[in-house]
């Protein structure tokens, strides 16, 4: 569960994190294999702390789900845990989760602070 999150997670980092000024996305150009180990390293511990601390509020009754790709409670968590700790426009609090529930992800994600994904002059992904 830890690694399909931590998978869904980065999938958002790469997808919506522009990586120059013209707003490309870093997953034009890179995957998670450039992401450097360090980086890498500080995912794994916010990804495994978070699912830890609110798994309950993140398999609640009345968690999202989305057809057609059947995404779950757990990739959507992910999905929103980016999201909502870099103040992007949506995340837990749009309205997909349940209360309080939605509050108490969207409490804690705001809890990491924002984080900034750059290209390093190595080509790998820094955060």
């Amino acid at each position: 569960m830890l690694e399909r999150f931590i998978t869904h997670y980065i999938i958002a980092l790469l997808s919506l994190t522009s990586a120059s000024s013209d707003g490309t996305p870093l997953d034009r150009d890179h995957d998670e294999t450039d992401i450097a180990p360090e980086a890498m390293a500080l995912i794994r511990k916010d990804c495994q702390e978070f699912l830890d601390t609110h798994f309950d509020s993140i398999t609640c009754e009345g968690s999202p789900t989305y057809p057609p790709d059947n995404s779950d409670e757990i990739e959507i968590a992910a999905h929103d845990f980016w999201l909502t700790r870099n103040g992007h426009g949506a995340g837990f609090w749009d309205g997909d989760w349940p209360e309080p529930q939605a509050s108490i992800l969207t409490e804690a994600a705001h809890g990491y602070g924002e984080i900034d994904p750059y290209i390093g002059d190595d080509g790998k992904i820094y955060i």
